[in-house]
């Protein structure tokens, strides 16, 4: 629901006309002798000083004054037609295009007619007059609300029907032949309501009216008669819709004689008044605005709800009231009615609420008045008060228990809310949870009268709470708010003072800002952004606090102030000034030179200060410049305030001093070490490396932003300086955030390099293009330039470049985008014509390539770049997006996006649009393209065509510089992404919740999954017993894959077996199904380069919802969702379904192979990367060709260290302690084994240092978890054991493969027993050395068991025809299970024989993925 779609319409005047004729009956009406008398609750029978009617007419007056006291009323007793006429006629003067109010009480005239007239006076007063709908409606005009307090009052609103209903016809005919004619309509509502009454009738001044329907309020139906029950007001209606406490008492003193001691006129005197609260008149006034709100909530629809009871105040309390009065009157036989008509309402359960209410309170009464008498006597009637606490008066618990309700309510959706969303994947939630409540949980009942306790400051503090946790449940759930009407609520509290509800104020704000943007123009309004401004300036000290549940409150308050201040700053140049001039600036520098605390509160309040001042700098230069010379204004500013001080500020002639010059600043800043104020450029580039991933995009972010249009500040001497500066630190910065592990940095870093870097620098960019091309095809020698500028910018781009090879897509697509805009300006560019006679031969050659890449193609073909063609952009297949969004293809200058006259590129001399090159014949590399020779182009030039092309040249090539900068500007989704999370639902703030329900699909695998590890627990103790003593006999075909194996790993838990090949392919197979049940490729093009060659695989968070970790040979590591999607095989299946892919979360190099060649990407040599996971603290130890092991933080997404672990050769081979992972060993290729401890110094950080496996490489190293030994085997077939105490190994099992080199050796993590695997054959080895399983593969393609060759200790060994290589080898976590797969694509898996000391019957199976013990 678009709340804000809606038309306010105020009612800014009414006419009250009352026709009684006191003492003189209507002549269609005989009234019994007994009847009501009551108006206005004045007794016209009564003789009095003063006239009834007159006290009629001021009671009346009064008690619209309670349902809006800021419209203008006016009383007409008795009154003639031309009275009427021109009152109404003035009254929709005033009001323009407002509402008016005509209320009509016709007690003393005749009934209104079959046709709708109601009856008034001549001016005699001696006749009744009719007056027919048409005229009425003529005099009133639109929009209108009528109230009709008659009998036969829906005769009335059915001719009003009907003459809309004609008017809108003759409106609807007479606007279409307008709009023919070309006619112009009037603009107002007024302006066609006075066509409708004028003699000489412009009928094209009522097409301009967006005529809204009027509002009819009817005491009766078209033949009813008013209630004439003498216990009840003769305008029962008006008391109904007026004053309905008094006319609900006085109902319920009726309906219960027997039960109440409350007497009619006793109801007359309870205390207080609809303006105060905490009285007994004023609270049950307080609970019926709640209890209608809240039967209108349940009953209407959304929008009617919100038309009716929210836009207009009068209007509101008019259907409210209304109700009530249906309820009432029903009771009498009497069916009022409403235009818009209501769904019945009188039998809700509710209503029984408000008969409660009144019952306590009435019991309260006959004390109250009691005691009220007593304090009469004693101090006089002065002194009367009507204060709750003096009067003993106790209040109702109504909004106490309704908060209690809606409490439990919470606790219910927040239940359903957390398994509907564990229940569905991130890619499976619909959008219509946004703006729908989930299937199973319908909107709260209690929410309008927990909006009602707002206004009451004893609750107000609770049912913030209680609104905010409801509006963390969604989108949906802050819709609903903002469809009860919340907004004029806390809108109003942005201008309270009390300290206690600040926060929870600023939380609901940023909740209600992040769902609907629109609210900021309201904020701004009311200058709500001070409240926000003084709440971070309040608590800057909270910053040096240690860490407890009030600073994290205030980190997590001063975020979500930041995020406000951040929004309401977005393309908002006041606001901007504003927040400048409140020292927003100041206080959020000072906040980013406060310590961290660690928390994740304090890293998410970091990343909106960083958010806000991005969008604070933003086309802001004044913001800009004192950010980068923030310590030069602090001691500027320290200086003068020591000057006035000392009273060193007035010279001898009465003078005032001048100010300190910026080059005296500048050259006294380096040695003023007092000042504790830092730039905001040294700052930003500290905060991107903080541990938060979101707190370095948004301080990319907002480098972004405060680099670009430099140029705005000026040139003088001093600004370059701190220009340059700045810019150098920055660009330095970018060149090593390139290579953050976090995709979601380096997108920014494409971002923040194309639009701020590129944009700016686009001729600095097309030499640093130009310069690369030269370089990468070898016809221009790299050159060193004194130019730091054009160094940075060259480097920048080439690291442009190797993020358009990012693992990530979502890095690549843009940086891809971004390098073919930069290409296609340098193709139109001088430095290109220059080189063309070079550039042709190298282009012929890179095109007639077969098939070989070159780095400078990666974003976009070379030749598509330089003849001016789009480009297709390679198809990125399912992988996980980072904000939400992907770059979108950008329209190139070619055929419509240039300047027409700059459309030409190649014919220069003809000086028109150039046509397509002819296409050669299309071969096996593609389709080619001819360039024209320059011999060709300038050959029989004068020297004045020649300097004219060339001025032509020059135009060209500034046009597209002039495209490239527009189309460079591209505009980061991270400030969309970051502000989702104050739409997401968050579990953590209900307490009693900690998961999905009880029986909820989550919950049960849970349970089941706990239940799973316990059993195999249970039988790896047994195995682990019995291990040295089984027969690895048994051998068991799986499947066979087409794609070459290079790593494989069996699941802990479910039966399935991971395969990793060299062609950047990951297949899943359920080894006791015998079937594959997942298969994909990691890259985003199923390609078989080395590159994408899989080295390693790893499972994170094995005994949960497992994800995948994937090493590949070029050093970049992808995590995916899952290993593999759900996927139920059947065995009815031939052949390979298509498997989907799982979710790819994150992505990053993590060991940068490209920096030891000098090729942009240079081959891989010597070893490939290998890793090591660290399942407790969730850390990655990688190595490879390098002398170091980086120690990556998964969950910060970056490498939190460095280690030297070789003096000579790569790394072939890692493992941890399996504990927290500080004490590691690495094997090298020289045949050294070291073992280091991360907690201590590089020099004394070697616990052990072992060479006997030298000088054969270490294939594997394996630590024990928990104990002081480590395994390592090298290529000669030597496997030995080692003890951390010692400095010789322990036992040594020599030559395990006789004449065969040993490739992989895997100790199993909970059993005595080791598997090798040399070129052909696995082996299953005891802690003895006692050899208990030996198994080989041939290339017979049936697989079962005499196919294999079973070798055990002491038995003969046979021959085999055709052995294989083993291309891979794994072991089971749990299980006595070895998995085999060789290089011709057959999978195996060995156990043990049944005759053996296995535990009996133990398998996994693949339906339960349960263990049977």
């Amino acid at each position: 629901m678009d709340w804000q779609g809606y038309t306010k319409i105020r009612t800014t005047g009414a006419l009250l006309v009352v026709c009684l004729n006191l003492g003189i009956d209507p002549p269609d009406l005989v009234r019994p002798k007994n009847c009501a008398k009551l108006e206005a609750w004045v007794d016209p029978t009564n003789t009095n000083e003063r006239t009834p009617l007159n006290m009629i007419g001021e009671n009346l007056h009064r008690q619209f004054e309670v349902i809006n006291r800021h419209a203008s009323y006016r009383t007409l007793l008795d009154c003639a037609m031309e009275s009427m006429r021109k009152a109404c006629v003035l009254l929709r003067r005033k009001a323009k295009d407002e509402r008016v109010m005509f209320y009509y009480n016709g007690h003393g005239v005749p009934r209104p007619t079959a046709s709708g007239d109601i009856w008034v006076f001549n001016k005699q007063f001696t006749q009744y007059i009719p007056v027919s709908a048409m005229d009425l409606m003529s005099w009133v005009g639109t929009p209108g609300v009528y109230v009709w307090d008659c009998s036969h009052a829906m005769n009335v609103v059915q001719a009003f029907e009907k003459t809309a209903k004609a008017r809108d016809m003759e409106i609807a005919r007479i606007k279409h032949a307008a709009e023919a004619a070309g006619t112009r309509l009037p603009l107002s509502r007024a302006a066609a309501s006075e066509s409708l009454s004028s003699a000489s009738t412009n009928i094209a001044a009522m097409l301009a009216a967006q005529m809204t329907p009027d509002i009819h309020f009817a005491a009766t139906q078209a033949d009813e008669l008013l209630p004439t029950n003498p216990e009840l007001p003769a305008d029962l209606f008006t008391s109904c819709l007026t004053t309905p406490i008094k006319a609900a008492l006085r109902f319920w003193v009726i309906r219960n004689p027997r039960t109440s001691k409350v007497t009619l006129d006793m109801c007359e005197k309870l205390p207080g008044s609809v303006q105060e609260r905490r009285t007994p008149f004023g609270e049950l006034n307080w609970i019926f605005t709640a209890i209608t709100d809240t039967i209108a909530w349940n009953t209407l629809s959304r929008e009617q709800f919100y038309t009716l009871f929210r836009l207009d105040v009068t209007v509101a309390s008019l259907f409210r009231n209304f109700m009530l009065a249906d309820r009432i009157m029903r009771f009498y036989g009497v069916h009022p009615q409403s235009r818009p008509s209501l769904p019945p309402t009188h039998k809700h359960p509710l209503w029984d609420s408000l008969d409660l209410e009144i019952d306590m309170c009435l019991q309260q009464l006959p004390r109250l008045l009691a005691e009220e008498e007593r304090r009469k006597q004693r101090v006089g009637i002065s002194a009367m008060t009507t204060e709750t606490n003096e009067m003993g008066y106790i209040s109702s618990t109504y909004f106490s228990n309704q908060l209690y309700a809606f409490e439990v309510w919470l606790q219910h959706a927040a239940t359903v809310v957390s398994q509907f969303v564990s229940d569905h994947g991130p890619d499976e939630i619909p959008r219509s949870l946004s703006t729908e409540p989930p299937p199973d949980l319908e909107a709260p009942n209690e929410l309008p009268a927990v909006l009602q306790v707002l206004l009451s400051q004893q609750y107000r503090l609770r049912a913030l709470i209680l609104l905010y946790r409801f509006m963390n449940l969604g989108p949906w759930a802050v819709n609903l708010a903002l469809g009860v009407g919340i907004f004029p609520y806390v809108s109003k509290l942005l201008a309270s003072t009390t300290a206690e509800i600040r926060e929870i104020l600023i939380l609901v704000w940023a909740r209600l800002i992040a769902v609907d943007l629109s609210l900021r123009n309201e904020l701004l309004k009311n200058n709500g952004m001070a409240y926000f401004v003084a709440y971070l300036a309040n608590n800057i000290q909270m910053q040096h606090e240690p860490v407890s549940e009030k600073v994290r409150l205030c980190d997590t308050v001063s975020a979500a102030s930041a995020f406000t201040l951040a929004l309401l700053c977005t393309d908002a140049p006041a606001v901007q000034q504003a927040c400048f001039n409140e020292r927003v600036l100041d206080y959020f520098l000072v906040y980013l030179q406060r310590p961290d605390n660690g928390t994740d509160e304090r890293g998410y309040l970091r990343t909106w200060i960083l958010m806000c001042l991005a969008e604070l700098w933003r086309g802001f230069p004044n913001a800009k410049w004192m950010a980068m010379t923030y310590r030069l204004c602090v001691i500027a500013s320290n200086k003068q305030q020591q000057q006035q001080q000392q009273g060193e500020g007035i010279h001898e002639e009465g003078e005032q001093a001048s100010a300190p010059s910026f080059e005296e600043l500048l050259a006294s800043s380096a040695d003023d070490a007092n000042v504790d104020a830092r730039d905001a450029q040294d700052l930003l580039i500290q905060m991107a490396f903080h541990r938060v991933p979101s707190v370095r995009t948004a301080a990319i972010y907002a480098m972004g932003t405060l680099i670009e249009e430099l140029t705005q500040l000026g040139d003088g001497p001093g600004v370059l300086t701190i220009v340059q500066k700045t810019e150098r630190q920055i660009y330095a910065l970018l060149l090593q955030a390139a290579a953050d592990g976090s995709p979601m940095v380096r997108c920014e870093v494409v971002r923040v390099i194309s639009s701020a870097v590129f944009a700016s620098y686009m001729p600095q960019a097309i030499e640093a293009v130009s310069r690369t091309v030269g370089e990468e095809l070898h016809w221009r020698a790299p050159t060193a330039t004194s130019d730091v500028m054009q160094e940075l910018i060259t480097k920048l781009w080439k690291t442009m470049l190797k993020l358009s090879t990012d693992a990530h897509p979502d890095v690549s697509l843009l940086a891809q985008e971004t390098c073919d805009v930069v290409f296609q300006c340098y193709a139109h560019s001088q430095q290109f014509f220059a080189n063309e006679t070079s550039l042709d031969q190298a282009i012929r050659k890179l095109e007639l390539a077969s098939g070989q890449q070159s780095l400078l193609g990666s974003a976009t073909s070379i030749g598509d770049a330089l003849l001016g063609r789009p480009s297709s952009a390679n198809s990125h297949d399912n992988a996980g997006s980072i904000n939400g969004t992907r770059g979108q293809n950008r329209t190139r200058p070619i055929n419509g996006s240039a300047p027409a006259h700059h459309r030409y590129t190649m014919h220069l001399a003809q000086g028109s649009a150039p046509q397509n090159p002819t296409p050669r014949s299309p071969s096996a590399t593609g389709s080619m393209y001819i360039i024209d020779k320059p011999a060709d182009r300038f050959a029989g030039m004068s020297d004045a065509e020649r300097a004219d092309a060339m001025q032509k040249l020059s135009e060209i090539e500034q046009a597209w510089i002039d495209w490239g900068r527009r189309e460079l500007r591209d505009q980061s989704t991270f400030l969309d992404w970051a502000g989702a999370h104050f739409t997401e639902f968050d579990i953590s703030l209900f307490a009693n919740v900690s998961g999905p329900l009880h029986d909820s699909k989550t919950l049960v695998e849970s349970r089941e999954r706990n239940r799973h590890v316990d059993r195999m627990e249970a039988s790896s103790r047994v195995m682990s017993s019995q291990s040295s003593t089984m027969k690895w006999m048994d051998v068991r075909p799986v499947a066979t894959i087409k794609e070459p194996a290079t790593t494989a790993i069996l699941h802990p838990l479910e039966p399935h077996a991971i395969v990793a090949s060299g062609r950047g392919t990951v297949s899943v197979f359920d080894w006791e199904a015998q079937a594959q049940v997942g298969h994909y490729s990691i890259g985003a093009r199923d390609t078989s380069s080395d590159a994408q060659t899989i080295s390693n695989l790893h499972l994170i968070n094995p005994l949960g919802q497992s994800k995948l970790l994937v090493g590949s040979r070029d050093g970049k590591v992808r995590i995916f969702a899952s290993y593999a999607p759900d996927f139920k095989p059947s065995s009815s299946q031939l052949e390979q379904p298509p498997f989907p892919r799982p979710r790819l979360l994150t992505s990053f190099t993590a060991m940068p192979w490209a920096s030891h060649g000098n090729s942009l990407l240079s081959s891989v040599e010597g070893c490939e990367m290998v890793t090591a996971w660290n399942q407790r603290n969730g850390i990655l130890f990688a190595g490879g060709n390098d002398k170091e092991v980086r120690i990556w933080d998964i969950t910060a997404e970056m490498c939190i260290e460095e280690i030297a672990v070789a003096s000579m050769g790569g790394v072939t081979c890692l493992s941890h302690d399996g504990i927290a992972g500080n004490i590691f060993a690495v094997g090298n290729v020289n045949g050294s084994v070291r073992v280091m401890d991360r907690r201590l110094s590089a020099r004394t950080g070697v616990v052990a240092n072992w060479r006997e496996h030298s000088p054969s490489k270490v294939c594997n190293v394996s630590m024990l978890a928990g104990q002081a030994e480590v395994v390592s085997a090298s290529e000669n077939g030597d496997v030995k054991y080692w003890d951390l105490r010692h400095a010789e190994s322990a036992f040594t099992l020599s030559d395990t493969h006789p004449d065969q080199q040993l490739e992989y050796m895997v100790a199993h993590e909970r059993a005595p027993i080791i598997l090798t695997a040399s070129s052909a054959a696995v082996k299953i080895w005891n802690r003895r050395g006692t050899n208990i399983g030996a198994v080989s593969a041939n290339r017979n393609g049936t697989l079962n068991t005499t196919s294999y060759m079973k070798t055990l200790a002491g038995y003969g060994t046979a021959r085999l025809q055709q052995p294989v290589r083993v291309a891979a080898a794994a072991l089971h976590g749990y299980l006595p299970i070895a998995l085999m797969v060789s290089d011709d694509g057959q999978i195996s898996y060995i156990q043990p024989t049944k005759s053996g000391a296995r535990p009996s019957n133990m398998t996994i199976s693949s339906r339960s993925s349960s263990v049977y013990i």
